[in-house]
């Protein structure tokens, strides 16, 4: 045991440092802090799979590359999700990615007015539709409030003046 140990914490085995690249400072601190191995470390005390699978299970990450170089230095190469709609539900408001995921939660529909809004029950699970419903409806974007499912079957889109239209169940978008 001895003799591995004394192996293992050669420097040329040790990681010193860890850099992240592609995360906002929010992520790269949630990064930070879920570390399970504190730094300096062996290199053969690290499971950067584990890492990985750890880091991937942040909402706002959609992929993660994590290395050992060479001078102790592990490079956290990470791609956030980009949000790209508002979910309003019963106990508040997610951002979405375009494929529905969860990128984080708001607590003011105001933070982020550049992102359109959908509600209703399993709203969540057709993020891509609602998406091309907006894009079939820019004409009428600067009056539409928000997409809202109804009946778990098909959308209405919310205007301004408490006007609905109300979209049939086939072909949304055509319609």
């Amino acid at each position: 045991d001895e003799i591995v140990r004394s192996v293992q914490e050669r420097p040329e085995f040790m990681v010193s440092m860890l850099k992240i690249e592609g995360a906002s400072p929010e992520v790269d601190a949630a990064i930070r802090t879920m570390m399970p191995v504190k730094l300096p470390a062996s290199s053969f005390q690290i499971d950067l799979e584990a890492m990985h699978d750890l880091i991937t299970r942040l909402d706002a990450v959609a992929e993660a590359r994590l290395v050992i170089r060479d001078g102790g230095t592990l490079d956290v190469n990470v791609t956030e999700r980009v949000p790209a709609i508002l979910w309003r539900h019963q106990t508040g408001i997610e951002m979405l990615d375009d494929e529905g995921h969860r990128v984080a939660t708001l607590l003011d529909r105001g933070a982020r007015p550049d992102l359109p809004l959908i509600a209703g029950r399993g709203a969540e699970k057709y993020v891509p539709e609602a998406l091309d419903i907006l894009a079939a409806a820019t004409p009428i974007l600067p009056r539409a409030r928000g997409v809202v499912r109804v009946g778990e079957r098909r959308w209405d889109i919310v205007l301004d003046r408490g006007q609905r239209i109300m979209l049939p169940q086939d072909n949304p978008v055509l319609a």
